[in-house]
């Protein structure tokens, strides 16, 4: 959950986050076809929280557009990825981690045709030492 709310900043966690007084609205990625969104669901089921805060929620797309919305201020928070949380944009807020959250799997593939340049940088990202260090600095397991 991430929030720039000031409201939010002394919150103990994502619960009491959500559930503080000023919070109007709370963005997450649509759970019917978002990973993000369908985890940010099912940790708020788990927990017991999302009878109190179900009529908040705001629906993006996707996890970008989550983000989105709380960093333009369109809601009060948002569950959104820790790499966004940790990134040029998300550190000028607050972020509280799911832990109940399911992780989310990440996948990526090379189109036929897309030529050795593409294949190369994949091979990059999967083995190279640097671009793992890059990987888990932005909370990516």
């Amino acid at each position: 959950l991430w929030s720039t709310s000031p409201a939010l900043a002394k919150a103990s966690d994502w619960q009491a986050a959500v559930q503080e007084a000023s919070v109007q609205k709370i963005g997450l990625a649509s759970p019917k076809t978002a990973p993000y969104g369908a985890a940010a669901m099912a940790a708020m089921d788990q927990t017991g929280v999302l009878p109190a805060v179900e009529s908040n929620l705001v629906f993006g797309k996707n996890v970008g557009q989550a983000f989105e919305y709380a960093w333009s201020g369109a809601t009060d928070a948002s569950f959104v990825a820790l790499s966004q949380a940790l990134s040029e944009k998300g550190v000028t807020g607050r972020y509280w981690l799911v832990s109940e959250a399911a992780l989310i799997t990440q996948n990526a593939c090379v189109l036929s045709g897309a030529g050795d340049l593409a294949l190369a940088f994949f091979d990059f990202v999967l083995g190279d030492a640097a671009a793992r260090e890059i990987i888990n600095l932005y909370g990516y397991k």
